[in-house]
């Protein structure tokens, strides 16, 4: 199996269907402009109901933005959300689509979003969070998506799904039309029950194409409906190749059946199963032993507290298993982990990624040691994390870092953020992420006890290896200081993959909480990082600078918790905003403009009329050309000033003919 297909398998269990995406716009005037350009980098976009239909920008006469969403051919991805601002219904009460009421867009104005959503042939995606889809309205809202040309995914989330609306008229009619194209349904946090459940079951038999079911968060159904789903399973016309139940109660009786189902699956690839209630230690052990009849890769059973060592031993021999997360398993001791690891290994099981966080891992007995020989002997793991380990000291994390560099090791992703790390464990892990040429994402956030000067500090040098294609490097809630900013900075001068570098969230503790100068960093530091994106010293200079890094903010990957409000300056936020421009060039060029041509300072003019004649028209047509994309910086983003300058320094040059 390729291995970035199976990771884009994980990611779909790592994120929730509503949560922000770090590539996803929300619908404002520099996304109207993008829209109007048919921008190609604009893929994936949020839209507020409430506040598209209430705002002073909607043109209502021409559908406005409803046209440059029909006619835009890259569009992949569209969310629609609502924020509740309706004043006669209250806040914990998610909206019904088409209801009449206060602030609330009429049918009309729903149904030309939708048509004009069917009208556009490149939509992948289309979520719908925080509202119902009531009866009366759901069958012709949901039939403007049937026989869409390019939909594959249809996610309802945090609403309620009316039986009738959702099922035999709504999400039925998009399932059963014979062109379909739909491979992905999820249906999360919807009060799905028992008869709603039961509503699906012939409408998913009916369909040829599905293969991916999303469940999650839907604790009103119970083992009456979990057997239906068995039933689902079984049937000869199921696809179904990715399940996800997580989040529900799913009892004995009910892991019996689907046990039972899933045994006689040839098709099951991906199950999360993460946040079951109910299930007993004894149930989970021949639950799992009956998934080691099917060819599962994926299995997320993150927080069971049932799991125990018999469930892990049992689990150890599913060995087709590549991606597997079990975090929080308290109930298993030291020795269940230490025989898991080892039967791991004993199987040759080829894992790509390992999610085991809040462990009861200790570096005091035999599962260390069992856990450092497990991943010393893989060379096909690309992901792994381990935050959380508490019952890891310092002097452990330095002996695993030490057994690890003498292995093949080359991950994509490493997390060990939450744990027990200390200057010597950051000295011993530099030298090991160095040699990973395959890195992308390190995240060492939380951890307390490495010091500036002799930890941080030190890995900078890894980030300024030759071979190191890192992209995210998370280092937020740590005792980073001015002094680790300007290492970075001076590490960051020739490097061009990082873009975000997480430093936020961590505050001096001898300071009292009402101070305003708390914070580690201060005008030195942001200062050293503002020099990295744009070096104002000269006009090469300024093209010479970092163009790559776009963030210093918390990594998207956690960006679920709650963040503190930024104290980056101003300034420094719009460079890096303007780094965001995949367009490199023309990010040099905005900050040359922006730099060494200011509307009051002509000094630099000098530059262009020492050119040859023949050289100044492609100069002009350097300063002149229009900004890709529009609108970064607002009026610096053209050199039309510079331009007017120039043209009046060297009149001559612009003569009548």
């Amino acid at each position: 199996m390729d291995v970035v297909v199976e990771e884009e398998e994980v990611e779909y269990y790592d994120r929730d269907i509503d949560e922000t995406n770090k590539e996803q716009m929300e619908l404002n005037d520099r996304t109207k402009a993008r829209l109007e350009r048919n921008d190609s980098s604009l893929l994936d976009i949020q839209i507020c109901l409430d506040d598209l239909f209430n705002s002073m920008n909607y043109r209502g006469e021409d559908g406005g933005v409803f046209n440059l969403i029909a006619n835009n051919n890259h569009l992949k991805k569209l969310s629609l959300t609502f924020r509740g601002r309706c004043l006669d219904r209250p806040t914990n009460q998610p909206y019904i689509l088409g209801e009449q009421g206060h602030n609330l867009p009429t049918r009309q104005q729903l149904l030309r979003l939708f048509t004009c959503i069917n009208r556009n042939n490149s939509i992948r995606n289309i979520t719908l969070g925080s509202m119902s889809i009531a009866d009366e309205f759901g069958r012709g809202l949901i039939e403007c998506l049937q026989g869409h040309p390019s939909l594959v995914s249809l996610h309802c989330s945090k609403g309620q799904l009316e039986p009738l609306a959702c099922t035999t008229l709504g999400i039925g009619a998009v399932l059963r039309y014979p062109d379909s194209k739909l491979k992905d349904l999820r249906l999360v946090s919807c009060n799905l029950d028992d008869g709603r459940l039961g509503t699906l079951y012939h409408v998913l038999l009916g369909n040829s194409t599905m293969e991916s079911l999303h469940l999650s968060d839907n604790r009103h159904i119970t083992s009456v409906g979990w057997r239906t789903l068995a039933n689902v399973i079984r049937h000869t016309n199921c696809k179904l190749s990715t399940l996800a139940l997580n989040v529900n109660c799913i009892d004995d009786e009910a892991a019996i059946a689907l046990g039972d189902a899933l045994s006689g699956s040839s098709l099951m690839k991906c199950l999360n199963l993460d946040w079951i209630e109910s299930i007993s230690s004894e149930r989970w052990v021949v639950f799992l032993e009956q998934l080691a009849q099917t060819p599962l890769k994926t299995l997320i059973l993150g927080t069971n507290e049932e799991m125990d060592n018999n469930c892990v031993a049992a689990l150890a021999n599913i060995d087709t298993i590549e991606n597997l997360e079990l975090n929080g398993a308290e109930s298993v001791t030291s020795s269940g982990w230490g025989l898991f690891f080892d039967s791991i290994q004993d199987h040759r099981t080829q894992l790509v990624s390992l999610t085991i966080c809040d462990n009861s891992i200790s570096d005091d007995d035999e599962s260390f040691q069992a856990l450092g020989r497990m991943l010393t002997s893989m060379n096909t793991l690309k992901k792994l994390n381990m935050n959380g380990s508490s019952n890891i000291s310092p002097r452990g994390w330095q002996e695993l870092f030490l057994i690890l560099l003498h292995s093949n090791l080359d991950l994509v992703q490493f997390d060990m953020h939450d744990n027990q790390i200390d200057d010597i464990g950051i000295n011993l892990l530099v030298p090991l992420v160095s040699k990973m040429s395959s890195l992308k994402y390190l995240s060492l956030s939380l951890n307390g006890l490495v010091t500036p000067y002799r930890g941080w500090q030190y890995l900078t040098f890894c980030v300024d290896h030759p071979d190191f294609a890192l992209e995210e490097l998370d280092l937020s809630n740590n005792n980073i200081d001015d002094d680790t900013l300007i290492a970075c900075a001076n590490a960051l001068q020739n490097n061009e993959t990082l873009k975000l570098l997480s430093i936020e969230g961590f505050t001096n503790e001898d300071s009292s909480d009402d101070e305003d100068d708390n914070e580690l960093i201060t005008e030195r530091g942001w200062d050293a990082i503002s020099n990295l994106i744009c070096n104002k010293t000269s006009i090469m200079d300024t093209f010479n600078s970092n163009h790559t890094l776009q963030d210093l903010s918390y990594s998207h990957y956690y960006c679920q918790r709650e963040q503190p409000t930024s104290s980056i300056p101003d300034d420094l936020s719009s460079l890096l905003e303007l780094n965001e421009n995949k367009d490199k060039i023309e990010v040099a060029r905005q900050k040359i403009l922006q730099t060494h041509f200011s509307t009051n300072d002509t000094s630099n003019l000098q530059v262009f009329t020492d050119l040859e004649p023949e050289e100044i028209p492609a100069a002009i047509a350097w300063i002149g050309r229009p900004a890709e994309p529009a609108n970064w910086l607002g009026e610096h983003d053209s050199g039309l000033t510079l331009m007017y300058n120039l043209m009046r320094r060297i009149p001559d040059m612009f003569g009548a003919t």
